[in-house]
């Protein structure tokens, strides 16, 4: 992977835990709005990156990444993992599957 898209990934990692810090209290499990418009963008980009390939180490930050998101209530342990099938299949997901909790 370019640092280019490595550091999309980082980007977007500021942005989801920038909107972590604006929902509010006593809601960790209910997905954002903006979070849950990101998904399928993220899968997508996800699964171009799987397609062309990645070197062990970048897999390994970006599966790093999806794991942290779950931890933290960005996106749920399911969506978390429909992610990483994304990055290590190289394909997405149908339309029907990306929805986050909050729709």
């Amino acid at each position: 992977m370019t640092p280019a898209r490595l550091f999309l990934v980082y980007g977007i990692n500021d942005v989801l835990h920038g909107c972590l810090k604006k929902r509010p209290e006593g809601s960790q499990q209910i997905v954002d709005p903006m979070s849950a418009k990101a998904m399928p963008y993220i899968m997508k980009m996800l699964a171009i990156f799987g397609k062309q390939g990645l070197s062990g180490e970048d897999r390994d930050k970006v599966t790093k990444m999806t794991k942290l998101w779950a931890e933290r209530g960005i996106y749920t342990q399911n969506e978390c993992a429909l992610m990483d099938a994304c990055l290590a299949t190289g394909t997405g997901v149908s339309a029907s599957t990306c929805r986050c909790t909050c729709q």
